[in-house]
Parts: structure tokens; C-alpha cells; sequence
């Protein structure tokens, strides 16, 4: 992570737990938080989530406040306005259809509505920030020249099914360029192998697991 981007997330890490402390604050005084202070909360959360999308593994942030507010934001389990979404989300799921309708009915009485425009803006301005990532990550040409070569496996016997999911998972890591993912994968596939057609042979599980111990010693 550089300097710039590691002091906007201790500086916006710091910011959302006073922003919950407001709010908590408010509630408790006016009985309701203050628009702003809702919206506020929702973007800096938002801003948090997309630079911890992007990060690798965070090691270097030395501040363990700051780390363990970094989490309560990934996981969405503490601050107040998440735990009212979260219990919000899980009521809204159980209800029928009709009752969902009705709410909607409710809140657009009320003047809160999401236009169909809006969705449909929504809708482009994602799909085209997924197509630019996603060329900026995989590369078109390299794809289809994997997709070329990769193949598939041609068995004399039937194959057990786990060995289809992951020479599944394998092939979309080699046409996304992921090679230690689909390295580490292979060898999960090999393995698979070997005890399929050991315990056709009648070994049993301590003899598999001297063989594949000692296959790890050697390496």
C-alpha cells in the first residue's frame, strides 16, 4: 500500500467510528440521527470497502484501533447503521411478495423512490467500471490464446465428479491468468487421482498417507 493510501484509510478508519459515536449520540437525545450524518456514514463505509477491495493483505498498518475498525467495516457486524441494515435485510427476505410490495408502497407515499432511470444508470455505470477492470486485469488476446491451449482431460473410465469441479475451477484460473491459483489447484486434482485409484486397488488410508506424506518430505 503507498503512503497516500494507507493515510486516507487511517484518516477515513477514524472519521466513521465518530461518525457512529454521532449518531448513536443523536438517537439517543432526538430519538432519530440527522440525514447528514447517515449519508456521511454510508459514503465513507463505501469509500473504506473499495480501497480494501483493492489492497492486498493489510500487514503495515501498526495501529491496532484502526485495524480492528478496518474489520468491523469489511464484516458489517458493528456499527450501528450496518446492524439496522443487516436486520432490515434478513426481515425483508422472509416476508411474501405482497408484504415486500406493500412497504414499497409505503416508502414511495413517503417520497422515497428510486426511479427506474436511476436503476437503469446504475446498472451501466457498473457493468462498464467491471469491463474496464476487468481489461486492465486480463488481457483479451492472452484469453483466447489460453482458451486455445488449455484443452480438456480424455479418460478411459469414468471420472469421480469432484475431479469435473476442479478442473473447472483450474481452467478459469489459467484463462484468468491466475497460474498459482490454478498450480495449486492441479495438485489438488493429482491428488484426487491418486486416491481414486488407490482405494480401486483396495489400499487402504494409512498407506495413502505415508505415500503422500512422504511425497511431501521429498519435496
Amino acid at each position: 500500500m503507498n503512503p497516500e493510501t494507507e493515510k486516507k484509510l487511517l484518516a477515513l478508519a477514524r472519521e466513521i467510528k465518530e461518525l457512529d459515536k454521532a449518531i448513536i449520540k443523536e438517537i439517543a437525545e432526538k430519538g432519530k440521527e440527522g440525514t447528514n450524518l447517515r449519508t456521511r456514514f454510508y459514503e465513507v463505509a463505501e469509500e473504506i470497502k473499495n480501497i480494501l477491495a483493492e489492497e492486498s493483505p493489510l500487514d503495515g498498518i501498526r495501529d491496532p484501533v484502526v485495524r480492528d475498525i478496518l474489520r468491523k467495516v469489511r464484516d458489517r457486524n458493528y456499527f450501528l447503521l450496518d446492524k439496522e441494515a443487516r436486520e432490515l435485510e434478513n426481515m425483508i427476505k422472509k416476508l411474501p411478495p405482497d408484504i415486500v410490495e406493500k412497504i414499497e408502497n409505503i416508502l414511495r407515499s413517503k417520497g422515497i423512490e428510486v426511479a427506474e432511470s436511476e436503476i437503469d444508470e446504475e446498472i451501466s455505470r457498473v457493468t462498464m467500471q467491471f469491463s474496464e477492470e476487468i481489461h486492465e486485469k486480463v488481457d483479451a488476446f492472452e484469453y483466447f490464446e489460453r482458451k486455445k491451449e488449455i484443452g480438456t482431460i480424455i479418460s478411459d473410465t469414468k471420472l469421480p465428479k469432484r475431479i469435473h469441479a476442479y478442473f473447472g475451477e483450474i481452467r478459469e484460473c489459467f484463462l484468468l491468468g491466475l497460474m498459482y491459483p490454478a498450480v495449486g489447484l492441479c495438485r489438488v486434482l493429482i491428488e484426487i487421482a491418486f486416491k481414486d485409484r488407490f482405494r480401486a486397488f483396495g489400499l487402504d488410508k494409512s498407506t495413502l498417507r505415508v505415500i503422500f506424506t512422504s511425497s511431501m518430505i521429498i519435496r
